[in-house]
């Protein structure tokens, strides 16, 4: 990894990831195994894109895009959540939960497009 993707990794990540299905529900559909923590303090860097409106005939709704970038080869994948941003010192920058839409593998970082609250 550069140095340059590296030193704007000054955040740490807290990501979590399904279990294992305890197994099926009176459907035979699997049950959702509980959020375990993949990554307590994942060196990253959180930021919006810039805002954006979109409209229907009944409302306006502002949307923005989060990404995240955290250092090649990381364990993350879609379906996973950020639970919680925090800076080196441990204050929280971002409290709420993200789930991950996608991961861009980089050449010397990943980037992860962040969805909405889950």
């Amino acid at each position: 990894m550069t140095g340059a993707a590296r030193s704007m990794m000054t955040m740490r990540a807290t990501v979590e990831r399904r279990g294992a299905s305890p197994g099926t529900d009176e459907f035979n559909q699997p049950i959702p195994g509980p959020w375990e923590t993949r990554h307590a303090a994942l060196p990253c860097h959180v930021w919006a894109t810039l805002a954006r409106q979109a409209a229907d005939a009944e409302r306006v709704v502002t949307v923005e895009d989060r990404r995240m970038i955290c250092p090649l080869r990381t364990d993350i994948k879609s379906g996973d959540r950020v639970t919680q941003v925090a800076d080196r010192r441990g204050r929280v920058i971002h409290g709420r939960t993200l789930r991950v839409e996608a991961v861009h593998p980089r050449a010397t970082h990943v980037v992860a497009l962040l969805g909405g609250e889950q």
